[in-house]
């Protein structure tokens, strides 16, 4: 399987865990949207993820071997609450994000990493954020609703930080901006 078409499995309420393996390209249009998948296992092979592909999904984690990957897609929002209310099955209602199999609190974007895409940490439960050098652009609702998140260092060269880009991020208690931007 290289794609999952839009619509494919919205509604499945049965699907408790979702795994994509390497050779996945394509995620259509809510095709996994309104599942109760509370897991998500993501390739690096995915280069198109749809309107709310993974959306109104109650997820408590999401497990990524590629940050830099990761940033790059455009996500849309996974929850409908705008992360006000927690999600059916994550009492905290944020989800947590593992890099390699290790939970990232601290999260430091790779060198070279020229985006970051829109809602790509939307209520993740990270703490700080180091966006490295060579980011040129926060996409909307990067770390929208990231209610742990107390602090970011925005590096030299930042031209663009879209609109609701730390929405809701009501801990944030330090930035540090290395430049002019």
């Amino acid at each position: 399987v290289d794609s999952i078409k839009p619509y494919a499995f919205k509604g499945c309420k049965s699907i408790k865990s979702i795994t994509l393996k390497n050779g996945v390209k394509y995620l259509g249009d809510y095709c996994l949207h309104g599942t109760n998948a509370t897991t998500l296992v993501f390739p690096t092979s995915i280069s198109v993820m749809g309107e709310a592909a993974i959306g109104d999904c109650p997820l408590v984690s999401i497990h990524i071997d590629n940050l830099a990957h990761w940033c790059s897609l455009n996500h849309s929002k996974r929850d409908t609450n705008n992360g006000k209310v927690p999600m059916p099955g994550s009492p905290r209602g944020l989800t947590d994000l593992y890099l390699n199999g290790k939970i990232v609190k601290g999260l430091k974007i790779p060198a070279g990493t020229k985006r970051i895409g829109a809602y790509t940490f939307d209520n993740i439960s990270i703490e700080s954020v180091d966006l490295g050098n060579g980011i040129d652009s926060i996409g909307y609702g990067a770390f929208a609703h990231c209610r742990n998140l107390e602090g970011v260092i925005f590096p030299e060269g930042l031209e663009n930080i879209l609109s609701e880009a730390f929405v809701g991020c009501s801990g944030i208690g330090r930035i540090v901006c290395e430049g002019a931007f």
